[in-house]
């Protein structure tokens, strides 16, 4: 018997079917409009220390079902259920401290935040960790190791083909810089072109547009590095032939 079964006897309470499937008591019960009755369990759910209760609590809260709309109460739940492990609320609440709502804006705090949902297989939060990374930003700054690590947990736990498509695009872009950081190793315009293929393959709007920049940046480093070659003998002649070599 599922918990839309049990729901639907009487011997299974609105308490009882939410400690069941939170989430999809939440649905249900938002459909049809009982939310003072599911504010009122989802209370007595967190009081049993539930991490999704006081999620759902702080999503009535900002969208002011069965309650008085109130965000500032809404960030405080949220944060009982991030503390809790909640990955969800971990990635909201690194949203309030990222952008400043209704606390100080804290991008310390708003990484921490991030991190602890992405850790916790939350996709949207390894996805902005992954981008954070790339692009340097106030929140993160530059780490091209930590750039894999979240964009591969992004990949793990990307549920749609549009999810796994930007992630794919992402890390194209990513080796696709590296190499032209770096032109010892071939491995990284390898794997810049093979995930920005299966990006596009994907649906990826913005994976083939890269792919013909990447292709354009390989050429002109290709011929920089031909030239440099030829310059070799002249800037160093006391060199070995050898050291030329490509």
């Amino acid at each position: 018997m599922n918990s839309n079964d049990k729901r639907g006897s009487d011997s299974i309470s609105i308490e009882e079917s939410i400690k069941i499937n939170p989430a999809e008591e939440f649905t249900k019960l938002g459909q049809q409009h009982e939310y003072k009755k599911a504010f009122e369990c989802y209370f007595k759910g967190s009081e049993c220390g539930s991490n999704e209760a006081p999620h759902y609590i702080a999503e009535m809260l900002d969208e002011g079902h069965g309650c008085e709309k109130d965000i500032t109460k809404a960030f405080k739940w949220e944060l009982i259920a991030a503390n809790r492990g909640n990955p969800i609320s971990q990635l909201y609440v690194g949203f309030y401290y990222r952008d400043g709502k209704v606390v100080p804006q804290d991008y310390k705090k708003a990484l921490q935040y991030f991190t602890l949902a992405a850790d916790n297989g939350q996709y949207d939060a390894a996805f902005i960790l992954g981008i954070n990374y790339l692009r340097g930003d106030e929140i993160s700054g530059t780490d091209i190791a930590k750039v894999e690590k979240y964009l591969f947990i992004a990949l793990e736990t990307a549920k749609t083909d549009e999810e796994k498509g930007s992630v794919y695009n992402e890390l194209g872009t990513t080796y696709g810089g590296c190499y032209a950081a770096d032109h010892s190793s071939s491995e990284f315009r390898n794997r810049c072109l093979w995930f920005l293929d299966e990006a596009a393959k994907l649906g990826n709007k913005n994976a083939k547009v890269n792919r013909e920049k990447m292709e354009k940046v390989f050429e002109i480093n290709k011929r920089i590095r031909k030239e440099v070659s030829k310059m070799r003998p002249r800037l160093y002649p006391i060199l070995s032939p050898d050291f030329c070599k490509e």
